[in-house]
């Protein structure tokens, strides 16, 4: 089926999922359904809960790709924005499998400098406020 083949990667045992939802939604730019599947997250988990924004992908070519990484990479800066925000607040320190992070990735994707400024602005505090609270800087 279209979910399948879109989700699926060659030679990824079979047509295994290498995406989740959230991770197509943010990758086709789909803000609608990005919030929707935050609600959702929400109204399970916890209202400061969201818990599936920094899931990681774990198919071939997609390891340790989280949502931004695919907003990110498809030029999405309106989804990275809403990811980035207060709402959500993904965890811009991950590192793939390629050892990029999502504000390495942002200069050569993104389309509007004021998201890089607020990705490396965010990204800047998450490492403030780990070093203040005395966690590894890189997970």
């Amino acid at each position: 089926d279209a979910m399948a083949t879109a989700t699926s990667e060659k030679g990824s045992g079979g047509g295994r999922p290498t995406k989740n939802a959230f991770h197509m939604a943010a990758w086709r730019g789909d803000l609608a359904s990005v919030r929707i599947l935050v609600e959702a997250c929400r109204r399970l988990m916890g209202p400061d809960d969201v818990p599936i924004a920094d899931v990681v992908s774990r198919g071939i070519g997609n390891y340790g790709k989280s949502a931004v990484f695919y907003a990110i990479t498809r030029g999405r800066d309106e989804v990275v924005r809403y990811l980035i925000g207060k709402e959500v607040n993904v965890n811009l320190l991950i590192v793939n499998n390629k050892g990029q992070t999502p504000c390495s990735l942002a200069p050569a994707n993104l389309l509007e400098e004021d998201t890089c400024l607020l990705l490396y602005d965010t990204e800047k505090r998450q490492i403030e406020e780990r070093l203040r609270s005395g966690v590894c800087v890189l997970p």
